[in-house]
């Protein structure tokens, strides 16, 4: 093999700089308690990068349709808490993976038999359908409306 590889090293330790930002963020929590809003926030849209990232970066597909599932997982969430009361964020959590796989399912069977830019188009189309209907639906006032309430 050639030593010589870019990316990963032999060296499994984790460097102080690795470190930090946890560091960072621990402290955070426990000194900044009125800010946990904005934190929850903010891990929200890194988990929407990092599953971009992880989709087009190392699985190198093109998707355009990726927003739409996110969106969904949210609103199913963010229904069941604000109409349902639900609590749990691992029953919500659930609800969010099953609206989305339920949306993947219905979208997959029409999307997956095209290629190319027929392909890309109809993840578009997708995803601005849905982004079209959810103004629709009648629960998204009252979603919108828990989202301005504050502790």
């Amino acid at each position: 093999m050639n030593a010589n590889l870019t990316g990963y090293t032999g060296d499994p330790r984790i460097r102080w700089t690795e470190w930090l930002p946890w560091i960072v963020a621990a402290a955070a929590f426990f000194l900044l308690p009125e800010y946990l809003a904005l934190g929850v926030r903010i891990l929200i849209f890194i988990l929407f990068a990092l599953s971009l990232d992880l989709i087009l970066g190392y699985a190198g597909i093109i998707t355009l349709g990726h927003s739409a599932f996110f969106g969904l997982g949210a609103y199913v969430a963010g229904c069941l808490s604000a109409k349902a009361g639900v609590s749990d964020p691992f029953l919500q959590l659930a609800a969010a993976a099953g609206a989305a796989g339920v949306l993947g399912v219905l979208t997959g069977a029409v999307i997956l038999r095209t290629r190319a830019l027929t392909l890309q188009m109809e993840e578009l189309s997708a995803a601005k359908s849905l982004a079209n209907l959810s103004p629709q639906l009648r629960v998204q006032r009252s979603v919108m409306a828990a989202d301005q309430v504050r502790p």
